[in-house]
């Protein structure tokens, strides 16, 4: 059993295994609409037909992490808890008073990073791998160090939609263009416009595309737009050869944020062993 386990936010989107190979917690926010929770099928469905005003996300709450922090301290070990910006709909402050409810003795760190998404799995695996010999406060410094370092790029197709998420979107932006976006104090700010879609593509790989070889970590996720995100992981593989590289599911509560027919990718150059 590893000495140290992660404990991080669905908004991760780390693939369906990794919880079940790494010494990983996901705590999960949940997308509702009038009929309960909604799967990322049905939100983009939902978004495609205009009604994003009846959607709220339900984020978890310190009961919710103290549940999970108590039973992993029922085993034995310490924990590292790895947060998204608070303005993104992190949860490290209710976190935190999870972890003070539970006693200022307990082995538990707080890490807030600037990432979200693919960028956010990828601190978690790292910290996850760490904790198999490292102790927490290493683990800790080590997801700190990653997160500093990871890039993450975000692609949305309707700016109209990141606005009114509360995000940078320029105003009167083409809805049939690809938007590219990184992720600053919490919200996505357009850096970019491109149409057609392989112009998108070029743009996220030259935001990227450095580095190489078996220190270079690779993920993506798709909210409605597999067929990009798979193109840019093909791109990216082949070229770059990274050691790790992984597509997943999107997370509903991510989806919603950026919208229909979005992608994000995330890389980081390091030595997760």
């Amino acid at each position: 059993m590893a000495n140290v386990h992660v404990v991080t936010e669905s908004l991760a989107c780390l693939p369906r295994e990794a919880d079940v190979n790494y010494a990983i917690r996901v705590v999960e926010h949940r997308v509702e609409g009038p009929g309960g929770p909604l799967s990322l099928a049905a939100l983009l469905d939902r978004l495609a037909d205009g009604r994003p005003e009846d959607l709220r996300v339900r984020r978890p709450v310190s009961a919710d992490f103290a549940g999970v922090f108590r039973d992993l301290l029922g085993w034995g070990v310490e924990i590292v808890s790895i947060h998204p910006p608070s303005a993104f709909g992190g949860c490290a402050k209710a976190a935190a008073e999870a972890a003070a409810a539970i006693g200022t003795d307990a082995p538990i760190t707080i890490v807030r990073t600037g990432c979200a998404g693919p960028a956010l799995g990828l601190v978690a695996l790292a910290a996850a791998i760490a904790g198999d010999s490292e102790d927490r406060e290493a683990v800790a410094s080590f997801a700190s160090e990653v997160a500093a370092g990871v890039r993450q790029v975000y692609v949305s197709t309707d700016p109209d939609h990141l606005a009114r998420r509360g995000h940078d979107a320029p105003p009167g932006a083409d809805d049939d263009a690809a938007h590219v976006c990184d992720l600053v104090d919490g919200r996505l700010r357009v850096v970019g416009s491109a149409r057609p879609a392989a112009d998108a593509l070029r743009m996220a790989y030259e935001r990227i595309g450095t580095g190489a070889g078996d220190t270079l970590h690779l993920a993506l996720t798709s909210a409605g737009a597999d067929a990009e995100a798979a193109a840019l992981a093909t791109v990216l593989g082949t070229r770059l050869m990274p050691a790790e590289s992984w597509i997943s599911k999107c997370d509903p509560a991510l989806a919603l944020e950026l919208g229909r027919r979005s992608y994000a990718v995330a890389a980081w150059e390091g030595d997760a062993g």
